[in-house]
């Protein structure tokens, strides 16, 4: 028996007839080959943004030149350091008309500018010509916000600034003050120089055995971010399994937390996961707990030159981490500290190693 389209979609979900009556998918207008640009890169210089002396140097009236498909456009754009920004275009809304700036690299003087210009967002970059100051900007004209695409270029050139060249001096002084009394960032170590084997002492308070004798595993640190622990010169050895990585404070408004996937990080963390582990009648491994917990410590710095090297941008190594042992989830602060551990690097591996 035959059915009519409406009887038909009567017979399938909401979602499903929906789909049978929906109008064909309108092919999406190419992006230009200059930028390729995504929703993502557009507002990339949020992530890094400069400080308030560095936008007191930016700030000022600019000449505003943009090359577009439906021809060519001059315009003068006054930034302001909060933020705002006001245009000679009387039809731009001043809700709708804003900036920001920020550092293109951790070294150089390039900086990367992004301007709101109603449905025109420019984005583009800057070299730095001497101190705080950048007097032009070349990029490219995106329009749109879900997809946007390229739809010409521009160049804005510094016309009059807020801060004349008299008074720049005290503005860069200012700014190396700041600079200068900021505290130094904290030893940070780099999560592939864990990799290998370790020596693992572990001591755990159990109120099932209080007088629990402190246990010696080797410990296997793996690229894809498991672990094996036990006793490798004994096969009937039980082991212990998990996860492992780094943890370093994510920036503010981040929802980043520590994975295995941070390259580097202040903070090593392991977690005993009880899936992953060999159970005997006394517990996970061997050990005296029934229970999955996790490994919290903190690399140790063998001396100036390694806290020098921990301190920057490319960050250290350590062969030794202290910490503390714990059951539950320290993200919502419902956790118990249940004892302590060591790990030391060892300097021979062994053959038979997982």
């Amino acid at each position: 028996m035959r059915l009519g389209a409406a009887a038909a979609c009567a017979l399938l979900p909401c979602a499903a007839a929906a789909w049978l009556y929906a109008a064909p998918p309108v092919a999406p207008r190419p992006a230009c080959s200059r930028c390729h640009a995504s929703a993502r890169r557009c507002r990339i210089v949020s992530q890094q943004p400069l400080d308030s002396e560095e936008l007191q140097a930016l700030a000022g009236m600019w000449r505003c030149s943009l090359d577009l498909d439906d021809g060519y456009r001059q315009l003068t754009c006054h930034l302001d350091v909060s933020g705002k920004l006001t245009s000679s275009d009387e039809d731009l809304p001043a809700w709708n008309a804003n900036w920001e700036a920020s550092k293109a690299s951790d070294e150089g003087g390039q900086l990367a500018v992004w301007l709101r210009l109603g449905a025109l967002q420019l984005q583009g970059s800057g070299e730095r010509t001497g101190g705080l100051r950048c007097s032009l900007f070349t990029g490219t004209v995106l329009e749109g916000d879900e997809e946007p695409v390229c739809v010409g270029s521009f160049e804005m050139e510094l016309a009059l600034p807020a801060v004349d060249q008299a008074a720049l001096p005290a503005l860069e002084a200012r700014h190396t003050a700041r600079l200068n009394a900021k505290p130094a960032p904290p030893p940070r170590f780099v999560r592939a120089s864990f990799i290998g084997m370790w020596r693992l002492l572990l001591s755990l308070d159990t109120a099932a055995d209080e007088a629990a004798p402190c246990a010696f595993l080797t410990l296997n640190l793996q690229q894809a971010g498991g672990y094996r622990a036990g006793n490798f010169e004994s096969e009937e050895s039980p082991r212990l399994g998990g996860t492992w990585g780094v943890y370093d404070r994510p920036p503010e408004g981040s929802a980043v937390t520590g994975s295995v996937l941070q390259d580097r990080g202040t903070h090593v963390w392991l977690s005993v996961k009880r899936e992953r582990c060999e159970t005997t009648l006394r517990g996970l491994g061997g050990l005296p707990v029934q229970e999955s917990f996790s490994l919290w410590g903190r690399p140790a710095l063998e001396g100036f030159q390694a806290e020098l090297a921990a301190r920057t941008d490319g960050g250290g190594t350590s062969d030794r981490i202290d910490g503390v042992c714990y059951f539950g989830s320290s993200s919502d602060r419902e956790y118990v500290v249940c004892g302590t551990f060591s790990l030391t690097r060892l300097e021979s591996q062994p053959a038979d190693a997982p």
